[in-house]
């Protein structure tokens, strides 16, 4: 630099400065070494003042103090020059030392000026590069780890162009066989026949995001259900450069709802089967004694109890008839080698099951 002596790139960091480059200085000074941001530092007082400090001669110089490791290099003369980022923000200084007294002329001050004024956005461009890698492999490691969730990006005509996350799990497609397919490919048949493709990309070219929860296609043919949105890429200037879609696989629990919503409508289908046939008995049963009417009840009751026990041991399972039969004998205290039942297998639906239980139990009742 025309300058005999050392250089260093100090940047401010609260109230310190740590070197991070430098020529001519000790293997301990380079990243580790602070400088103290005093009131009583050149560097300081050079960005506060925003603009070079010259001391001549550190001996001879008042106004400020000075780092011992400079004194332990033998520096005697330094300048100071503060590094502005684009915008005005203080970076740090470029800082010129040298081992003996020292004027620096005008030549030498508009030489650093313009070195520092050069550094400055060289160093925003770094800083920028290097925030830039950290936030992609950030980026990348989240998108690496949520598994669980498939995201794609596709261009303005929702043609595919980058397939990530748990895409290739949830749809089984690889990356080079899916990239440069149309979005639709991993709709249904039925909603590409019903437009629900173009419907979505529409809507979130209109209103930012669309929801995009619905059944979906594997490459295999099986279907997925994904509870998730379409988004839209936008540029600067509000036009859009694509879509991004990320949707969760909720498969299983779509349809442990489906299969609970069955349960339940068959248990409120067999509640009203069951309360009607308790209407129907108590109907008959007029007349009768308040002993007798209990002990009908009661047996009529405890008949249906078993029915029931037999359907509730799944959905839509019928009940065997030999199997209802010989519940029912063994029930009147009938040894069970004392029965004989042959016939035909045949399951009976749940209704006639609950019918024809009441039916058996009579039967059972005046034999006995």
């Amino acid at each position: 630099m025309g300058v005999a002596g050392r250089e260093e790139l100090v940047r401010r960091q609260r109230a310190t400065a740590v070197v991070l480059a430098g020529i001519g200085w000790a293997p301990d000074v380079i990243g580790k070494t602070r400088v103290q941001l005093s009131v009583r530092s050149s560097e300081s007082y050079a960005l506060d003042r925003r603009e070079p400090i010259i001391t001549q001669n550190i001996a001879e110089e008042s106004r400020f103090e000075f780092p011992e490791f400079m004194k332990a290099h033998g520096i005697v003369a330094l300048v100071n020059v503060p590094i502005f980022l684009p915008g005005g923000e203080p970076f740090g200084l470029l800082q010129v030392d040298a081992r003996e007294p020292r004027e620096f002329g005008e030549d030498d001050i508009q030489f650093l000026r313009t070195y520092a004024t050069i550094l400055g956005p060289v160093i925003d461009r770094l800083r920028k590069v290097r925030e830039l890698e950290t936030n992609i492999e950030r980026f990348r490691l989240i998108v690496e780890s949520a598994r669980d969730y498939a995201i794609l990006v596709s261009d303005p005509q929702d043609i595919i162009t980058d397939w990530l996350g748990g895409a290739e799990t949830i749809f089984g497609w690889k990356a080079h066989e899916i990239v440069g397919q149309p979005g639709s490919v991993l709709f249904t048949e039925e909603d590409r026949a019903a437009g629900t493709p173009e419907r979505e990309i529409e809507g979130a070219r209109k209103n930012g995001a669309a929801p995009n929860a619905r059944w979906h296609q594997r490459k295999d043919g099986r279907r997925v259900f994904i509870d998730g949105q379409t988004v839209a890429l936008r540029r600067p200037d509000g036009t859009v450069r694509g879509f991004m879609k990320i949707g969760q696989d909720t498969t299983e629990r779509c349809r442990d709802e489906e299969r609970q919503a069955v349960l339940l409508a068959e248990l409120q289908h067999r509640v009203r089967n069951v309360l009607a046939v308790v209407r129907s008995v108590i109907a008959k049963s007029d007349g009768a004694s308040v002993e007798e009417f209990r002990s009908h009840m009661e047996g009529r009751i405890t008949a249906m109890a078993r029915t029931q026990a037999l359907l509730t041991r799944g959905a839509g399972v019928g009940v065997d008839l030999d199997n209802l039969i010989r519940e029912e004998l063994l029930m009147q205290a009938v040894e069970e080698d004392h029965v004989s039942v042959s016939g035909p297998a045949v399951t009976l639906a749940p209704k006639a099951a609950e019918v024809l239980t009441l039916a058996i139990h009579e039967l059972a009742t005046n034999a006995l």
